[in-house]
């Protein structure tokens, strides 16, 4: 009884053993390919608003963000959230930060501008890299809308 089990086994892998081990079957490929995580880069994000002082009482309905940029901080009342890469989560990328206070950080030459006074109330798009569990924005491009 013994050496008949063994043998349908052998049988059994023999006619059966190439196609459920190939790796073009997507059910079983796991076997093949190793367990490496799937990383990705952080979503980049574009935030459209006007920035107005901290203390400043927002408009009821109107979603805000506290920036911190150098040893400013500022409140970007927001008009526009997209996500550019990826799907865009748009809006409900906002639940992902909280609380809702982003640090930027990136060139002088792109935060420079954002941390003078006569920005305050004027319309201004910071896009970047958005990476959500430290709240932090590496800001790529900045300035007045077009």
């Amino acid at each position: 009884m013994k050496h008949y089990s063994c043998a349908l086994l052998v049988l059994a892998l023999a006619v059966c053993g190439p196609s459920v081990f190939a790796a073009e079957d997507t059910r079983l490929a796991f076997f093949y390919r190793p367990m490496v995580p799937r990383v990705e880069p952080p979503p980049l994000v574009r935030f459209t608003g006007t920035l107005h002082p901290v203390k400043e009482k927002k408009p009821s309905g109107l979603q805000t963000l506290t920036i911190r940029v150098k040893k400013a901080e500022w409140k970007l009342w927001l008009t526009d959230v997209k996500t550019l890469t990826g799907t865009d989560r748009g809006w409900m990328i906002l639940k992902d930060i909280f609380p809702p206070r982003l640090n930027l950080f990136g060139p002088d030459k792109l935060l420079s501008p954002l941390v003078r006074p006569e920005m305050v109330g004027k319309a201004v798009v910071i896009e970047g890299r958005l990476y959500v569990g430290t709240r932090k924005l590496v800001v790529t491009a900045a300035g007045e809308p077009e």
